[in-house]
């Protein structure tokens, strides 16, 4: 995955939030806390995870990022090591290419 670079060669960190009436909203983040309340804000501090994306708990709306994994968004939900977190890390680094098929 090729990180989004802004000024000054920072990296930016880019959180896109849909919603099931069509709408949603892309942003643009030089720091993880912004993005973490941006994220937060649209799917709850516990939504479902899924290899690529998390889900908020009533459907409503799903968030994916760039620039930082998931884990980082919703680091009360995963504990390095956990089967969850390893399961996390697999499918994103398959869905990525880094990892093949077994």
């Amino acid at each position: 995955m090729q990180v989004p670079r802004g000024g000054w060669g920072c990296t930016v960190i880019v959180v896109s939030v849909n919603y099931v009436d069509g709408g949603g909203r892309n942003r643009r983040f030089k720091s993880l806390a912004g993005a973490r309340r941006f994220a937060q804000r649209a799917v709850g501090t516990h939504p479902e995870l899924g290899a690529t994306y998390a889900v908020a708990g009533d459907g409503c709306a799903t968030v994916r990022v760039d620039g930082v994994r998931l884990s980082d968004l919703f680091p009360e939900l995963t504990h390095e090591g956990d089967d969850q977190t390893q399961a996390l890390e697999y499918g994103l680094g398959y869905v990525q290419g880094v990892r093949g098929a077994s």
